[in-house]
């Protein structure tokens, strides 16, 4: 059975509250003594009511009490540290393999830009967290904002690398360069029949079928031409929240010098403008995916008797 994976709303106090509270009512020093006193209890109703099992009973009920009373409201704080740290573990190993999956899928649409891209904004970011986790661990409260940046960023950049994936999936199959000979072979011969004298009614329909297809043409190059387009933009900045992280990390190198608390505020700011663009045009290319234009790009491929790998 695989484990669900952290959602951000099990981040928030009253989550890791609950969290703490199953966790210390399930820890052993809880359980075994109330587990004892379960049984002596059981022993004491069905065989013998003596003071022995009595104060064993009492006794394990108290220690288990105490322990819980203990874990929960003086240790609750260490257990609360332990629940997030494990949460953003499992978070940090799911991301890895989700990573690691887009890139694999990548190389197999023979992505490479794709591929390159995902393996440089993870090596950038894991680069940043591991200064982060130092500094965390050192008592630094500025690497707490930086880290959670840094994640936002990192998240963006998948999302982005994904999108443009789907896109480059549906592009591969598309002959672009055959419709492009198609649509010029096509405006000759139109060309040729409109600059005739002799028309009739076979060579008006013979028009217009032309004009049907060309018209087709153009639209499924448009589609084309601006999905490439909007995957070249998602490629660039995916390029830009790598350099934000980059420009993050040299910063978190002098974190503490107060000379430098003006270029973290300009870091920081800088990460959160990336995302912030990077969702607009990952927005912008999933609309455009979703948009009904974009079923041109689809209808050539169910035309084609064998499909076509640039």
């Amino acid at each position: 059975m695989t484990t669900p994976r952290p959602s951000p709303e099990d981040f928030t106090g009253k989550a890791v509250h609950r969290a703490v509270l199953k966790e210390t009512l399930q820890h052993p020093l809880t359980i075994l003594p109330a587990a004892v006193s379960a049984l002596s209890l059981l022993y004491m109703g069905l065989i013998s009511f003596d003071p022995r099992s009595f104060g064993i009973g009492f006794g394990a009920a108290l220690f288990g009490a105490g322990a819980w009373v203990v874990n929960y409201f003086f240790r609750g704080e260490h257990f609360a540290a332990e629940r997030v740290r494990q949460l953003r573990a499992q978070r940090e190993q799911d991301r890895a393999a989700v990573a690691a999956a887009l890139r694999a899928d990548c190389e197999a649409a023979e992505f490479s830009a794709g591929a390159r891209a995902a393996q440089e904004l993870t090596q950038t970011y894991e680069s940043l967290c591991q200064l982060l986790a130092d500094r965390a661990g050192g008592g630094d409260a500025s690497a707490v904002r930086f880290a959670v940046l840094a994640d936002d960023t990192y998240q963006e950049g998948l999302q982005l690398l994904a999108a443009a994936l789907d896109t480059h999936r549906a592009l591969g199959e598309i002959d672009a360069d055959r419709l492009r000979d198609e649509l010029r072979a096509w405006t000759r011969e139109l060309a040729a029949l409109e600059g005739r004298r002799d028309r009739d009614q076979a060579r008006d329909a013979t028009d217009e079928a032309l004009r049907t297809k060309i018209d087709s043409h153009r639209r499924r190059l448009a589609a084309y031409d601006d999905h490439r387009a909007g995957m070249e933009r998602v490629l660039a900045q995916c390029e830009a929240l790598e350099s934000a992280l980059e420009t993050a990390y040299l910063q978190v190198l002098d974190l503490g010098n107060e000379s430098t608390q003006a270029l973290q505020g300009q870091a920081a700011a800088r990460l959160e403008s990336a995302v912030t663009a990077a969702r607009a045009v990952e927005e912008r290319l999933r609309a455009a995916q979703a948009a009904p234009e974009s079923d041109a790009l689809y209808l050539q491929h169910g035309q084609r008797n064998t499909p076509h790998r640039p």
